[in-house]
């Protein structure tokens, strides 16, 4: 028997501060089932994404006074919506097919 290192955990409803704090010792993803029933990446309303920079990143972080563990994650990476970036002039539009 192999000690088990994470775990997905799939639920109806959001866990109790008392369950979170008892699951914390372990490493577990946790989600709410409605969350599963789209996929967000392929979804027709959802804007193009790509992976921050560290530099970004951190800029994102202390602007909003937010740990990374607050923000939602995407592939637990932080993603940003490139399209209002390039509206607001601060990047220019990615030629990477492969960024999603």
């Amino acid at each position: 028997n192999e000690p088990l290192e994470r775990a997905i955990l799939v639920l109806q409803t959001n866990l109790t501060s008392f369950a979170r704090t008892c699951i914390s010792r372990f490493h577990l993803e946790v989600f709410q089932e409605a969350e599963l029933l789209v996929n967000i990446k392929e979804h027709v309303l959802v804007l193009e994404h790509q992976v921050l920079t560290d530099a970004e990143k951190k800029t994102l972080l202390e602007r909003y006074t937010v740990k990374e563990t607050q923000l939602n994650a995407i592939e637990n990476r932080i993603r940003k919506h490139a399209r209002a970036f390039v509206a607001s002039g601060i990047h220019e539009e990615p030629t990477d097919p492969t960024i999603a």
